[in-house]
């Protein structure tokens, strides 16, 4: 096995300016070596070990936080373009703007809306489908062309009676900002800025517009015990 470690002996000697070796002083250098690997392997098996354990508990505790402030959620806001949709904007030849909605995303808002969560949405763009998509879901509070959002959010706590404390928002970009820093749960999405990040409370595993808000939707009801009954009717 000597030839096995033979480069790594004349590295160190070389380094280290050992002299040359032979025979059965060079078979307890290779022994040792060996033993010296084998530790090392433990040791890195050992090292893995827990920093997974760590990393996994940081995680649950995280998780833990966000059902924590998810439980005294009254309402929910979400920004359209990035988190309703994938950030794409598509025109037509005439100027309109259209959007692409995930059907798992709408049932979602339904399957909160119907625990009596109230549903906004607050966006700075324009657009008719978003008020027809709004009336599928059966949200009524619907701000478009906000491009301040911190009074129209305002506005929207005054209306529902609510601080900001028993709100939660989602959004994905800098506009965003004035409202996560002032809401009980900010959310964002994987392709928002970092600085957006940064500041979020919970960043969602899904993308905007591929089931993100399903996602948030779901940890709130999961937060205040609503998910499981209501994913029992669909068993019966």
């Amino acid at each position: 096995m000597y030839w096995a470690f033979s480069p790594w002996i004349k590295a160190l000697r070389v380094y280290c300016n050992f002299p040359v070796i032979h025979g059965n002083e060079a078979q307890r250098t290779t022994a040792e070596i060996r033993s010296l690997v084998r530790d090392m392997r433990i040791f890195l098996r050992r090292l893995v070990s827990q920093s997974a354990k760590l990393m996994g508990a940081t995680v649950v505790n995280h998780m833990q936080h966000i059902l924590e402030k998810a439980r005294n959620i009254r309402a929910i806001i979400f920004d359209v373009d990035g988190v309703l949709t994938d950030g794409s904007l598509y025109l037509t030849d005439t100027g309109e703007e259209i959007k692409a909605f995930n059907s798992q995303d709408g049932h979602g808002i339904k399957m909160l809306k119907s625990t009596g969560i109230g549903i906004a949405i607050l966006t700075g763009r324009q657009s008719t489908c978003v008020d027809l998509k709004a009336k599928d879901w059966g949200v009524t509070l619907v701000y478009q062309g906000a491009k301040q959002k911190l009074p129209a959010f305002e506005a929207l706590l005054e209306k529902l009676h609510l601080d900001g404390a028993a709100c939660a928002y989602m959004g994905d970009d800098l506009i965003d900002l004035p409202v996560l820093l002032r809401c009980g749960l900010a959310i964002t999405v994987p392709a928002a800025p970092p600085l957006v990040k940064k500041h979020a409370h919970y960043i969602t595993r899904s993308e905007g517009g591929r089931g993100a808000v399903r996602e948030v939707c779901e940890i709130i009801m999961q937060a205040q015990n609503t998910l499981e009954a209501h994913l029992e009717t669909y068993l019966r």
